[in-house]
Formats: C-alpha cells, structure tokens, sequence
C-alpha cells in the first residue's frame, strides 16, 4: 500500500491520499487486536503453589516452563527494539 502511495503521489495526489487514509484506517483497525494478543502472553494465573502458574488465555500453557520464559523474552527484546526504533 506504501509503494501504490509513493509512486502515485506525485502523479494523482487525490488517489495516493485515499490509498494512505485506507492504509490508517486498516491500521487502526488492526493495531489493537493484535496488541491484545502480543500482550496476553504475560497474564498469568497462579494457582495452588502445588499446582501452578498457567497462562490466563490458555491453561495448557505453563508459565514456568522454559518454553514460555523463551517466548516472554523474544517478546520484550522486540518490544524493545521497536521502543528504540521508533524513538530514535
């Protein structure tokens, strides 16, 4: 949709200007759903200390396992790339 934009903005600035207000409007429409997913990965539920600590979303997943403690991280390495990214 950016390419569709840059190269029709000097040709039909009205075009490339419907073409980034959809870009918006899908991005806006998508971003949060896709936040609350990323983000659902950290609520974890702790049950019984015999029992556990599983995943609110999904209790198949376990919060202690080295699988999830992996994923966690991956998570907020690129949370924090796009933090830096964004800032720079």
């Amino acid at each position: 949709m950016l390419t569709v934009y840059k190269t029709t903005k000097s040709k039909n600035p009205d075009f490339a200007n419907r073409v980034f207000s959809y870009f918006l409007a899908l991005t806006f429409l998508i971003l949060p759903s896709v936040s609350i997913k990323i983000f659902s990965t950290f609520a974890c539920r702790d049950f019984d200390e015999s029992y556990g600590n599983f995943l609110k979303v999904d209790y198949n997943i376990d919060c202690d396992s080295s699988a999830h403690k992996g994923f966690k991280a991956y998570v907020r390495e690129r949370h924090a790339r796009a933090y830096i990214y964004t800032s720079c």
